[in-house]
């Protein structure tokens, strides 16, 4: 019985070593998630300027001012007629290198999103920067 037990434990611990790995990949998807959904959250009824200056990376803000950002993001909210009512992840992917030839830890995570006055598609795109992930860009698609 002794050596079931020693056995079964040693097969547990081989397991949970060899599924290691796949955890720390698993951990920077859920990290990349979580920054995004918490940014399209945001896109919803946070304070826009704090937006722009904690949730964009650097290479985003280059790409758009402030006010342009703001300006944008208050247009979309009235055309979405309000908060969204229901949101879910479609999937995400992890890739190296950006289209521009920049090289890092990337993340494309998109959502389908219900809002009352229309349904679209949440493409967000991150960039681990430090231990953050930081947007990178964002687009939103009409969904079915």
């Amino acid at each position: 019985m002794k050596a079931l037990r020693l056995a079964l434990l040693l097969f547990a611990v081989a397991g949970w070593a060899c599924l290691s790995p796949a955890y720390a990949q698993s951990s920077d998807e859920m990290g990349a998630e979580a920054a995004a959904g918490a940014y399209v959250d945001h896109l919803d009824f946070a304070n826009l300027d704090q937006v722009y200056d904690n949730d964009l990376s650097d290479s985003f803000k280059v790409l758009m001012a402030r006010k342009a950002f703001i300006d944008l993001i208050s247009v979309a909210r009235i055309q979405a007629g309000g908060a969204h009512t229901a949101r879910s992840l479609v999937g995400s992917h992890g890739f190296s290198q950006a289209p521009t030839g920049q090289t890092g830890e990337f993340y494309y995570v998109r959502f389908r999103t219900v809002f009352p006055s229309a349904v679209v598609f949440q493409d967000v795109y991150l960039q681990k920067i430090g231990d953050r992930w930081k947007i990178t860009g964002s687009l939103s698609l009409p969904a079915q």
